[in-house]
C-alpha cells in the first residue's frame, strides 16, 4: 500500500530536497540496470519472477519521479507567488507547496 508523507522545509530548501530524492530514483535506477544485466532466460520461471519484479520497481520508481516533478511544479507557483507579493509570509497555508 502506498500512502503519502509530508514534512515542512524551508521554500529555498526544497531544490536541495528534491535532489536527494532524485539521488535515490538514480540508486534505484542503477540497481534495476544491473539486475537487468543479470537476467537470462536459460530458467524461464526464475526469469519471469525477476522480471516481474524489475517492473515493480520500475513502478516505484516512476510515482517518486513524479513527486519530484509535482513538488518542484509546486515550488515554481509558490515561488512565483512570493516574487509577484501574491502570497502572504505563511506559503504552506497555500495549496500545491
Amino acid at each position: 500500500m502506498k500512502v503519502n508523507i509530508s514534512y515542512a522545509v524551508e521554500l529555498e530548501d526544497i531544490p536541495s530536497e528534491v535532489g536527494k530524492l532524485i539521488g535515490s530514483c538514480e540508486h534505484a535506477l542503477r540497481a534495476l540496470h544491473a539486475d537487468i544485466d543479470m537476467l537470462s532466460a536459460a530458467d524461464p520461471i526464475s526469469t519471469i519472477s525477476e522480471i516481474s519484479k524489475m517492473r515493480e520497481n520500475l513502478m516505484a520508481l516512476d510515482l517518486r519521479l513524479s513527486d519530484c516533478s509535482r513538488i518542484l511544479a509546486g515550488f515554481l507557483e509558490v515561488q512565483s507567488k512570493v516574487s509577484l507579493g501574491q502570497l502572504g509570509d505563511n506559503p504552506e497555508e497555500e495549496p500545491g507547496g
